[in-house]
């Protein structure tokens, strides 16, 4: 399945894609709800897709240190907040093939705080791919693994050049003149 770049940035600009937003707290989560969430969220884009749609489809998982993962639909690993930049690298008359994304975001993932990864083209979904839940499972869990594991880096100390500054003291003399008294 292809997509003209001018047509997909048009359509996403114009919000003219399905979106769907799960939350659950992250100690909700157990391989059942996962496993649930992987399977509906891929029925949805392959209906999606079916229907001419692209898809943005989220689970967010709320606790101490939150994230976000998904899938969208799209002709390029750029999320769908990014879109204003594809026709800068991409030239607008081009045809890409449409590919679902994963995608991953959170202050405890990495520097950048996002993370987005091809999972399958259009085509292979379509087609009846028996894979894309099991990387799309691999891939969430490792990003939770990721989160858990994510060091904060202690701020680098700066040395800082103790300032020597130098007073100017002016002693202000003045000068005593006494005159001598007329007789």
């Amino acid at each position: 399945m292809e997509m003209n770049v001018l047509n997909f940035v048009e359509l996403i600009k114009e919000g003219n894609y399905q979106t769907d937003l799960t939350t659950m707290k992250r100690s909700e989560l157990n391989k059942t709800k996962l496993k649930k969430f992987i399977q509906e969220t891929l029925t949805k884009v392959e209906d999606n897709l079916n229907s001419g749609y692209m898809s943005q489809i989220q689970l967010h998982l709320e606790g101490r240190r939150p994230l976000t993962v998904g899938v969208e639909t799209g002709i390029v690993n750029l999320p769908f907040e990014n879109v204003d930049k594809v026709t800068k690298i991409m030239t607008e008359e081009e045809n890409r093939e449409v590919s679902l994304y994963l995608t991953a975001s959170s202050d405890f993932l990495n520097r950048t705080g996002f993370r987005i990864d091809q999972l399958v083209t259009a085509d292979e979904l379509l087609a009846g791919s028996k894979e894309a839940a099991a990387k799309m499972d691999d891939w969430i869990e490792e990003q939770i693994q990721l989160v858990k594991d994510y060091q904060v880096e202690e701020p680098k100390k700066t040395e800082t050049k103790k300032e020597t500054k130098t007073k100017k003291t002016t002693k202000k003399t003045t000068k005593k003149t006494t005159k001598k008294a007329k007789k």
